[in-house]
């Protein structure tokens, strides 16, 4: 049976239908087979998207790096740190012992005067017709005392008599020892040598008896005077040899002379005092001090204050690396510090310190430690 003919128009458009259909047929295809694929593979569920393994050069740029410097440990001398400040051997107020106009000045004010020198002599006034009075008086009673034992020995007078003529001999002198202490104490005399420091009369001033004449200081030897706290003061040892730093970068070495065996009751420190020779008075007094005072040695390592940093606790530390690149924080202690950088302990020895990029790690951190030798070497 022959197939109906279709007319040649409605043949065109069924052949175009029937174009669309297979396409459709393989677009599907392909989908099914990519669905099947995707499910044979396992990547699917829980699992999360599929991992690329990284190159190990791609790695490695990944891993922070930084400069490091490894350091032996050196044995250093441990010292008690005591700010301070500088303080006279002696000093003495000068006042006077007796009243009277200033009639002489002896020295000016900053000289060095010597033990037993004048500083202020005050007028004689009266004094000397006094002494002369006294010495008569003496020299009366002398001879009424000599007579009434003559006559007490021939038994011409009685012993009340002797007795009575002794009393009044006795007070003559000791009236005439006192207008001669009177005398001597009008000049004012140095008690020690030393620095006149100041003096609060000029001539013609009038003294009663304990008026400030002068004030004078002993700078040979000077002190050094601080305070150590509770938990320090155990360290510092009578007669220690240290070190006093001044002001201007001198520096001399003392003696510890005196440890406070009771605290300031509103700190709670105790004073110590070290003994510094200033033969040449160039230590003046009430300079700031830092004295140093060896206790015991310690294992230090010398590094840049630049390698300290804190950590989230605030502690004061620095950062090492191990031979696995991890980082590590170590709480340190300050040993002592000066111009090639600071002593500190709490570092394992050796020790491979972060120097520079500390700040961008954390402990725990995977680094890639370059030495700077390498670095100065490029």
């Amino acid at each position: 049976m022959l197939a109906p003919a279709i007319p040649q128009g409605e043949g065109n458009k069924f052949g175009a239908f029937l174009l669309k259909i297979r396409r459709s047929y393989v677009v599907a295809s392909a989908f099914v087979v990519a669905i099947a694929a995707w499910l044979l593979s396992g990547q699917f569920g829980d699992d999360g998207p599929v991992q690329v393994a990284e190159s190990p050069a791609r790695a490695e740029q990944t891993v922070p790096q930084v400069r490091v410097r490894t350091l032996a440990a050196e044995t250093r001398t441990n010292f008690v740190v005591v700010n301070g400040r500088t303080e006279a051997a002696r000093s003495v107020t000068l006042r006077a012992q007796t009243s009277g106009r200033v009639a002489e000045i002896g020295q000016p004010e900053g000289s060095i005067v010597s033990a037993g020198d004048v500083v202020v002599r005050l007028a004689m006034d009266d004094r000397q017709a006094r002494l002369a009075e006294a010495k008569a008086e003496v020299a009366r009673r002398r001879l009424e005392h000599n007579a009434a034992s003559a006559l007490s020995q021939k038994a011409f007078a009685s012993e009340l008599r002797l007795a009575e003529a002794t009393a009044a001999l006795e007070e003559a002198q000791a009236q005439l020892a006192l207008i001669q202490l009177d005398i001597e104490r009008t000049a004012v005399r140095a008690p020690f040598g030393g620095v006149l420091q100041s003096r609060a009369v000029e001539m013609g001033d009038y003294l009663a008896v304990g008026g400030e004449v002068a004030r004078i200081i002993d700078l040979t030897p000077i002190l050094a005077v601080g305070d150590v706290t509770e938990r320090e003061v155990g360290r510092v040892e009578l007669a220690a040899t240290g070190e006093v730093r001044l002001v201007g970068g001198i520096a001399r070495q003392g003696r510890v002379t005196y440890v406070s065996a009771s605290a300031r009751p509103g700190t709670r420190t105790f004073t110590v005092k070290m003994e510094v020779d200033n033969p040449d008075r160039a230590i003046a007094e009430g300079l700031t001090a830092e004295i140093r005072v060896p206790a015991g040695t310690v294992s230090a390592h010398l590094v840049s204050p630049s390698v300290l940093t804190l950590d989230d606790a605030g502690r004061i530390g620095a950062k090492t690396v191990d031979e696995r690149g991890v980082v590590a924080f170590h709480p340190v202690s300050l040993v002592s510090d000066g111009p090639e950088g600071v002593w500190i302990t709490g570092l394992p020895d050796p020790a491979t310190i972060i120097t520079i990029g500390q700040e961008f790690v954390r402990a725990g951190d995977k680094v890639r430690a370059v030495p700077e030798t390498e670095i100065a070497g490029r």
